[in-house]
């Protein structure tokens, strides 16, 4: 699997999408790359990458992505225990392409 370089989408569209509510710039970034490189319309998706990455790889409750765990909008359902349960290929793809960019 090759890495795709980190690429940044217009933050203000994003912002405007999340209605303003503060979202953390570790998040952001992560957004603006993954909606960047998948369209607006993953959005969902993006969501739900973010969550399972966020879950496996943060460094405990004072990091930054335990944060983005704990305030995540997504909240997956029971039947779930990680990506690769989801059934969300785009996701799946999504959350492989954070963990690549983000050296993990």
């Amino acid at each position: 699997m090759s890495c795709l370089p980190l690429a940044i989408s217009d933050t203000n569209d994003i912002m405007k999408a999340y209605k303003g509510e503060t979202i953390m710039p570790l998040k952001l970034q992560m957004l603006n790359y993954l909606l960047n490189m998948y369209g607006s319309d993953a959005n969902f998706s993006a969501e739900v990458a973010i969550y399972w990455f966020a879950n496996d790889y943060h460094g405990g409750q004072a990091s930054e992505l335990y944060s983005i765990l704990s305030t995540s909008p997504y909240k997956p359902s029971c039947l779930t225990s990680g990506i690769a349960t989801e059934g969300d290929d785009l996701a799946q793809i999504m959350y492989e392409d954070l963990v690549c960019v983000y050296n993990v």
